[in-house]
């Protein structure tokens, strides 16, 4: 039976400045440099970059009135169920003015 020589050191990937400057220069593994003609395409002329600004505002906000509605429904109802709110309820209020943070 013939077995095979093993190597003692271990081969490990590079860390820290090492692995940024490999990915920068496209010496990563699985990563091969762009060819000398290429062009990045925001840089060809006509190309129009698409904006959804707008959209994740509307999203942003739609989601901050979701969260207010929830949590003063909360308070209402614990309100009239119970008569009283207790400190959990109290605590709502700052954790959804913290949360909905914009």
């Amino acid at each position: 039976m013939v077995t095979l020589p093993t190597t003692t050191t271990k081969w490990t990937a590079p860390t820290g400045y090492a692995a940024l400057f490999a990915i920068a220069n496209g010496e990563a593994a699985g990563m091969r440099p762009y060819p000398k003609d290429f062009i990045p395409p925001n840089l060809l002329p006509g190309y129009h970059m698409e904006y959804r600004g707008n959209t994740v505002l509307i999203v942003c906000y739609t989601s901050i009135a979701i969260a207010a509605l929830v949590a003063s429904m909360r308070l209402v109802t614990r309100r009239l169920v119970t008569g009283w709110l207790g400190m959990d309820d109290w605590a709502i209020v700052p954790a959804t003015v913290r949360g909905t943070d914009t």
